[in-house]
């Protein structure tokens, strides 16, 4: 058994609790039960859980559970099981492209549900090759086709809602590639030696960095300044090979 800790996206409280209660007498732990996007954000600024349970369809809140989902993985890498009672099509279209570990469907059996988890928990990686590997196939034309790009040549990577884009090296210009995915999932293919996650929305390969001032920086290959938060200033810094003055 893992103790997980499981963050729970649920606007109905009684099914709520009832999730709490089956999880815990199975010895995994509930970080919080949170039910709009607000709630979210302050419970994984606690604590980051191990998984994410969401049911899809949140009543009380001006965001559904896929639209919450999608900010969570601009911002942590975490596996996220649906709990749902809907198989309405666009709903479950918009729900795979989060590419979550799992999808279970109420009514849920109290017995299984700490079991599923912990399935979805240990199925959730990605294979170990791929993360040291040089080159990667990014998806493209909706999924249907996929393109070998080379990690080395990255320049920088950036993410709009549900979509990431990815800047690559040719020759003295970049060349960009759009998908739907959430660069909270992206990052874990590439090394964190040599990419840096400067904000949610961006990801730099510090090896085309160029230069750095208190809150942009600039990366070979482009002439325009890429702004990033002044608080990530000195951590940026301590990833560069920097000179210190005496």
């Amino acid at each position: 058994m893992i103790p997980l800790k499981v963050l729970i996206i649920e606007d109905d409280l009684i099914e709520a609790a009832d999730m709490q209660e089956s999880l815990e007498s199975e010895g995994r732990f509930v970080t919080t039960i949170a039910s709009n996007t607000q709630e979210v954000k302050r419970a994984l600024k606690r604590q980051i859980p191990d998984l994410v349970l969401v049911d899809i369809r949140l009543e009380g809140s001006t965001h559904n559970g896929i639209e919450i989902v999608e900010e969570v993985l601009n911002a942590y890498s975490l596996p996220i099981v649906y709990l749902t009672s809907s198989t309405e099509k666009p709903y479950m279209e918009a729900a795979r492209k989060t590419q979550p570990a799992a999808f279970m469907f109420k009514p849920f059996r109290s017995n299984e549900l700490a079991i599923q988890l912990e399935l979805a928990y240990l199925n959730r990686g990605i294979q170990p090759d791929s993360y040291a590997a040089e080159s990667l196939f990014l998806p493209t034309d909706q999924g249907r086709s996929h393109i070998r790009i080379m990690k080395k040549d990255v320049v920088y990577m950036s993410a709009s809602g549900s979509y990431v884009e990815v800047h690559l090296r040719k020759g003295a210009s970049t060349e960009k590639i759009v998908f739907s995915m959430n660069l909270g999932h992206l990052d874990q293919y590439f090394p964190d030696n040599q990419f840096y996650r400067v904000s949610r929305s961006l990801m730099v390969n510090l090896d085309f960095v160029e230069r750095v001032e208190r809150n942009r920086l600039f990366v070979t290959s482009t002439s325009t300044p890429i702004l990033f938060p002044e608080s990530k200033h000195r951590d940026l810094l301590r990833k560069l090979a920097v000179v210190k003055t005496p």
